[in-house]
């Protein structure tokens, strides 16, 4: 397998699981939102709430960064030097741990 096709193929991956965290993070939003309907809560306070929680934080946190290293994977293709930006690198291990 050759270095672009693998990029190529990590980029997918990463592109692809930032959609399905972002799909999650929506269909909870909307199930959510939904209830608070139905219960007639205030609708501020319940996004407020929502987006408070630490695993909607860090799923959004996970759907940027990995957009972020999909698109630079996909516009570096045929640059010789492999390694990812520092900044990157750390805002990867971040949202991994």
């Amino acid at each position: 397998m050759t270095r672009s096709t693998r990029d190529s193929s990590w980029a997918l991956v990463r592109l692809a699981s930032a959609a399905l965290v972002l799909a999650a993070v929506l269909a909870q939003a909307r199930v959510t939102l939904m209830l608070a309907v139905d219960g007639d809560r205030d609708l501020v306070t319940t996004v407020v709430n929502f987006v408070s929680f630490f695993t909607i934080l860090s799923n959004a946190s996970s759907v940027v960064v990995l957009a972020w290293a999909g698109v630079w994977l996909l516009r570096r293709r045929g640059a010789s030097d492999g390694r990812e930006p520092a900044g990157l690198a750390v805002a990867l291990a971040c949202v991994t741990t």
